[in-house]
């Protein structure tokens, strides 16, 4: 029984596109979906590692711990930058 060269190689690339796309689609996620450790969560906010410890105590900000890992949603980055923000004030005519 032979076997055809070309079937092979066609076999092969169909089991790399299939194994490629899965990859893909285990690593596509929104900005949402994806968490961040304390010093990624801290860059952003222009804030140090403590401080975001400390709002983790103080349960200001939402977090989920795998093992020992502390991990923030991305979102919680936008939410802080809402919360905080203040509309400024029209000036008066003078």
């Amino acid at each position: 029984m032979a076997t055809d060269g070309a079937g092979q190689k066609q076999q092969l690339s169909d089991y790399a596109l299939t194994a490629t796309r899965r990859l893909n689609k285990a690593t596509d996620y929104t900005t949402d979906d994806r968490l961040l450790s304390v010093p990624q969560f801290a860059v952003p906010l222009g804030v140090t590692q403590a401080c975001v410890r400390r709002w983790l105590l103080e349960r200001r900000i939402t977090f989920t711990k795998i093992g020992r890992l502390v991990r923030i949603p991305a979102s919680e980055v936008d939410r802080l930058i809402a919360e905080g923000l203040h509309p400024a004030k029209p000036r008066r005519a003078q």
